[in-house]
């Protein structure tokens, strides 16, 4: 039986761990010190799964939105290792793309990544429209943990 889904809810995301994040900063650190000078703000945070607007989407069935959302909240707190293997870049954002693990439910049309930062005053949400992306040498594998984003009352 499928949950209703709250009207607090923002996101499923998995989270890097600190020792993810740490291994990410400082691949950024080594590899990208120009770029990261011009950034405004660095997030290296979490990639989104399901966001609340994904419901809206017009290529989604809201029955398919909701068969992930109970899919996802049975799984809260577990660890999943993802791998990093290109880099892209706009004229507002840079982010890491991600290959989520085999059988993971996922969308077709999304591009997983994790924001590394933005420019311009730019929001995270920028590095959605990033097409030009580069592959790394390597993959890098980092550890992440699934959580659900919710709305706090109190603000």
């Amino acid at each position: 039986m499928l949950t209703t889904i709250p009207d607090n809810f923002i996101y499923f995301g998995l989270f890097l761990t600190d020792e993810s994040r740490e291994k990410l900063i400082n691949f950024v650190q080594d590899n990208l010190k120009n770029t990261i000078n011009k950034a405004d703000k660095i997030y290296l945070e979490h990639i989104t799964l399901l966001h609340k607007n994904d419901k809206h989407q017009f290529r989604f069935k809201f029955q398919m939105y909701c068969l992930l959302n109970y899919m996802f909240e049975n799984f809260i707190g577990e660890t999943y290792e993802v791998q990093i293997t290109h880099i892209g870049f706009n004229d507002k954002a840079f982010a890491f793309k991600v290959e989520l693990p085999e059988g993971f439910p996922m969308f077709q049309y999304k591009t997983y990544h994790i924001t590394i930062g933005t420019f311009h005053r730019a929001r995270p949400f920028e590095s959605n429209t990033i097409i030009s992306w580069h592959k790394l040498y390597e993959p890098i594998t980092v550890t992440t943990i699934l959580k659900k984003v919710i709305r706090d009352e109190n603000f």
